[in-house]
């Protein structure tokens, strides 16, 4: 559409085309727009957990709902039963989150969980039966695309409407715009606007099914000039670091699992490039770092694992701690299963990422409860020996204490 083709008549037919397309989402967007503005004009009426709650709850429902919809649109079917006991599901666990009194870090990262998840199956559930994943690929990257050009879009009209309440209220009704009137135009302008613009954008049909590998040139030189290179630096900085501490037989420092992990992360960058360039026909190249990459990230995993261990011997368990261990093992799993399949598919690996990271956050019985209750035994247990501890250990106790108190919100008396 050019900007001779944006009349009043056409933009009306794309409001309309896009609510029959999209219901579930406007509804759910239109819903957080409200909420957000009632906390706005009235910020007492809920306690700030509640709002969080809420508000995570329908930002959650607009993915959920746009997940289903591109799944019933790629496969030809609606699969209304599985969308009733989805957002079903969805309001339940929000609703037992609320009376469990499910609070702090542990809420957080239980609705992070569930955020992720429902961005990967917005990319890779309407795919799931093709016979590779450069169609999903395709997909999310075009979703990438349109959630970044409709919040720029919205910031234009929202800066001028805010220079022009600024400038007129005060001289046609002698009234300054309050930070409400300012934060309702915000709320308007960045999240319904941008939503629907984005929404109008999203492509159907046979335009979701994408098959062309199309790598642009800037992404290529940067993937060869710059990543794949700072990788390659990054990994032979953690391998030299690993010979010297078997050379001395010493233990790594427990900050390393956490290098590791940064290496992990470029490595599914890497491979994901990898993977698109194999398909586009570089198969000598590309196949040998697909096959044997994984192979050469083995030693560092083994690295991250003794560092983790010495964190936790060292300084006791915390939810952190368990996560990085799971992801530690959940490493192990993916470097084996992408040697046994040559990486002839890339989807399951966020995919399992997500069930794994739901199924420790999401339940009653939960990383950060498991290390809450770990935690309070241990400072019970060490509180009763006060007396025979010695200063570093009594630093220790103290740095739990303020651990449960920004974390959890359970008060202990720090000792002197």
């Amino acid at each position: 559409m050019t900007i001779q083709d944006i009349t009043p008549m056409a933009v009306k037919d794309c409001l309309i085309r896009t609510a029959k397309r999209f219901p579930i989402t406007i509804g759910f967007t239109t819903a957080f727009a409200i909420f957000a503005m009632a906390m706005v004009w009235h910020p007492d009426m809920l306690e700030e957990s509640t709002k969080i709650d809420v508000l995570c709850y329908l930002a959650e429902g607009i993915l959920l709902s746009m997940a289903l919809k591109f799944w019933d649109e790629r496969t030809g079917k609606s699969h209304l039963w599985q969308q009733v006991v989805a957002h079903v599901l969805l309001l339940a666990v929000a609703v037992a989150w609320y009376f469990i009194g499910y609070l702090g870090y542990g809420l957080v990262t239980a609705h992070l969980s569930i955020f992720i998840s429902l961005l990967m199956a917005c990319v890779f559930l309407p795919f799931r039966e093709e016979e590779d994943d450069i169609p999903a690929c395709n997909f999310g990257a075009h979703l990438v695309k349109s959630s970044l050009i409709a919040p720029i879009a919205g910031l234009v009209p929202t800066l001028l409407l805010c220079m022009l309440v600024s400038i007129s209220f005060p001289i046609f009704f002698d009234i300054e715009a309050s930070e409400e009137d300012y934060l309702s135009i915000v709320i308007f302008f960045q999240v319904v606007f941008p939503m629907l613009l984005f929404l109008s954008r999203i492509v159907k049909g046979k335009r979701m099914t994408n098959r062309l590998i199309n790598v642009s040139d800037w992404v290529d030189k940067f993937a060869k000039v710059i990543l794949i290179p700072a990788a390659a630096i990054y990994m032979i900085i953690l391998y030299c670091y690993e010979c010297h501490i078997a050379l001395a037989w010493e233990l790594p420092n427990g900050g390393v699992s956490y290098l590791v992990a940064v290496m992990m992360g470029l490595f599914f960058i890497v491979e994901t490039y990898l993977y698109f360039t194999n398909h586009a026909g570089d198969k000598e190249t590309t196949g040998w770092f697909l096959r044997w990459l994984p192979l050469m990230i083995m030693p560092l995993l083994l690295l991250m694992s003794i560092g983790i261990y010495r964190r936790i011997s060292d300084y006791g368990l915390t939810a952190s701690r368990l996560y990085l261990a799971t992801l530690n093992v959940w490493f192990y799993i993916v470097c084996f299963f992408m040697l046994r399949t040559k990486m002839k598919r890339i989807n399951w690996i966020p995919t399992s990422f997500c069930i794994i990271f739901m199924l420790t956050s999401v339940l009653p019985v939960n990383y950060h409860s498991i290390a809450k209750n770990y935690i309070i035994n241990d400072l019970n247990k060490k509180a009763a020996q006060w007396d025979k501890m010695d200063g570093w250990e009594k630093d220790e106790w103290n740095s739990r204490v303020w651990y449960m108190k920004n974390y959890y919100d359970i008060e202990y008396k720090a000792k002197q």
